[in-house]
C-alpha cells in the first residue's frame, strides 16, 4: 500500500517537476519505445512528447544503436495544442519510419496542428514508402516550425506541407522523393507566411516547391507572403511553382542563389482563378540541363497558350472549371464582387475559361542557362491577358548558352537586359512579342533565323 501511495505521489508531482525545469531531455526508450523496426512505437513517442512538453523547452531523444542503423516504426503522430518548445532529435544513424500495418497509415507520419515551437533536427531520416496517400509531414495553424539537418525519404504525396502557418525554417534538409507522383512533390506551402528554405537539396519528379494561396474553411481569403528560398539545389521535377491557386494573393517571394539541374521547368508563376502575385525577386540562378520552360509567367490569355496542360500537371485543365466557376460579377484582381466591374467571358471551343490572375513587379536577375540541352522549349514565356496585362516585369543580366523561345504577350512595363558577352540565341521563329508596351531592351540578342 505504501508503494502505491509513493507511485501515485510521484506521477502527481512529475508535471510540477517539469514546469520548474526550463529545459529537459526525454529518452523515448524510457517510455516503452523499442526501436527494432517492427514494433509500432507511436504510443511511446506520443507519451514522451505529451509529458515532456509541459517543460518550457524539451528535447525528445531517439537513441541510436552504436552497431547499426536504428529504425523507429510509428503510425501517424498527431501532435497538437502545444505552446512550449519541443524538438525531436534524430541522430544520423536513426530513421523514423511510417508504419505500414496500422489502420491510419494513410495519415501523415507527423501531423501537427496548433503548435507554436516545434522542430526536428540531428541528421537522421524521416521515411515513408509509396503505399501512403498522404504527406510525410503536415502542419496547420502552427508557428515557429523548423527542420534542420534532416533527410526526407518519401514517395507518393508531398514530403512537407504547411497550411495556414507562419515562421517556418527549413535548413540543410535533403528531400528525396523521386519516386513521387508528378502531381505531388517535395514542399507545399499554402496560405502561410514567413517561410525560409535555405541550403537544402530537393530531388523530386513533381514540384520541388509549390506556393499557393487560397480560401479558408470560413471562406476567408488568406494570402501567402514573405517566402525566401535561398542557396538550395533543385534536382529533377518541375522546379519552383507559384500558383495555380492564388486566390488571396502571393506576395514578397524571394528566390536567390539556387541551382536547377535536369528539371522539366525552372521558376513558374501560373494561373487559376482570381488573385494577385506581386513583389517577386529571382536572382543569381543557374539552370543546367533544363528540358522545358526556364522562366514562365502565365496568366489566362485570350489567345492560344504556348504551353498545354501536358507540359506539367499543375496547369489547370482548360475544360475543367468546377473548382473555379465563372462568375461575371467577380473582380478578377481582388476576387471580390462588384456592381461595376465584370469578369471577361472567354470562349474556347464553346467552353468557358476560368478567371484571371494578375502579376506585378516580378524581377529575374543574374540568370544563367548552361549549354545542355542546346535548345529549350519555351525558354522564357510571359503571357498575360489583354485586359489584365502583367505589370512591371524585368529580366536583368539574362545569359544563355542554349537556344529557346522568347514568348511575350500583353505586358505593360518590360525591361530586358542580355549582356553583350553572351549574345543570347533564340530558336528560329523563337521571338514572339505581342501587345508589349513601355519596353526597354539592353545588351545583345542574336536574332539570326528568328522572326
Amino acid at each position: 500500500r505504501g508503494l502505491v501511495i509513493v507511485l501515485v505521489w510521484a506521477f502527481a508531482i512529475w508535471p510540477v517537476h517539469l514546469a520548474l525545469h526550463k529545459q529537459i531531455e526525454c529518452n523515448i526508450l524510457d517510455f516503452g519505445a523499442k526501436g527494432d523496426g517492427t514494433t509500432d512505437d507511436r504510443d511511446a513517442i506520443l507519451s514522451a512528447i505529451t509529458l515532456c512538453s509541459k517543460s518550457p523547452v524539451s528535447t525528445i531523444i531517439f537513441p541510436e544503436n552504436p552497431k547499426q542503423t536504428r529504425v523507429y516504426l510509428s503510425s501517424s503522430l498527431k501532435i497538437e495544442n502545444i505552446k512550449n518548445k519541443v524538438t525531436l532529435k534524430l541522430p544520423p544513424s536513426v530513421t523514423l519510419k511510417a508504419s505500414k500495418s496500422t489502420k491510419d497509415d494513410s495519415k501523415p507520419l507527423l501531423l501537427g496542428e496548433n503548435l507554436e515551437n516545434f522542430g526536428v533536427e540531428g541528421g537522421g531520416f524521416l521515411y515513408k514508402e509509396n503505399y501512403h496517400e498522404q504527406s510525410l509531414a503536415y502542419f496547420s495553424k502552427s508557428s515557429k516550425i523548423s527542420f534542420n539537418n534532416v533527410t526526407f525519404l518519401t514517395s507518393g504525396r508531398w514530403a512537407i506541407e504547411f497550411e495556414n502557418s507562419r515562421n517556418i525554417e527549413i535548413e540543410k534538409v535533403i528531400i528525396d522523393d523521386r519516386a513521387s507522383r508528378k502531381e505531388a512533390g517535395a514542399i507545399r506551402i499554402s496560405r502561410s507566411s514567413k517561410i525560409s528554405i535555405r541550403d537544402s537539396v530537393i530531388k523530386t519528379n513533381g514540384a520541388s516547391i509549390l506556393v499557393t494561396a487560397g480560401v479558408a474553411s470560413d471562406k476567408k481569403k488568406i494570402s501567402t507572403r514573405n517566402i525566401n528560398i535561398q542557396g538550395s539545389s533543385i534536382r529533377g521535377g518541375y522546379g519552383i511553382i507559384a500558383g495555380p491557386d492564388i486566390y488571396g494573393g502571393i506576395h514578397e517571394l524571394t528566390i536567390i542563389d539556387n541551382t536547377f539541374h535536369q528539371v522539366d521547368g525552372g521558376v513558374r508563376f501560373l494561373r487559376a482563378g482570381p488573385g494577385h502575385i506581386s513583389n517577386v525577386l529571382v536572382r543569381n540562378i543557374t539552370f543546367d540541363n533544363v528540358k522545358s520552360v526556364v522562366v514562365e509567367v502565365d496568366s489566362l490569355t485570350d489567345q492560344t497558350p504556348l504551353l498545354s496542360k501536358e507540359s506539367h500537371p499543375f496547369m489547370p485543365s482548360r475544360h475543367s472549371r468546377s473548382q473555379y466557376p465563372y462568375d461575371p460579377s467577380l473582380n478578377l484582381r481582388t476576387g471580390t464582387k462588384t456592381e461595376t466591374e465584370t469578369g471577361a467571358k472567354l470562349e474556347d471551343s464553346g467552353t468557358e475559361l476560368h478567371r484571371l490572375a494578375v502579376f506585378q513587379n516580378i524581377e529575374f536577375s543574374n540568370v544563367t542557362i548552361l549549354s545542355q540541352p542546346l535548345e529549350i522549349k519555351g525558354m522564357v514565356v510571359i503571357q498575360c491577358h489583354s485586359e489584365y496585362p502583367c505589370l512591371d516585369l524585368r529580366l536583368t543580366n539574362f545569359s544563355s548558352e542554349a537556344r529557346g523561345k522568347l514568348h511575350l504577350l500583353n505586358i505593360k512595363g518590360l525591361s530586358l537586359d542580355f549582356p553583350a558577352r553572351s549574345a543570347t540565341l533564340f530558336s528560329p521563329k523563337g521571338l514572339y512579342m505581342v501587345n508589349v508596351t513601355d519596353i526597354n531592351i539592353f545588351g545583345s540578342i542574336n536574332l539570326k533565323g528568328s522572326t
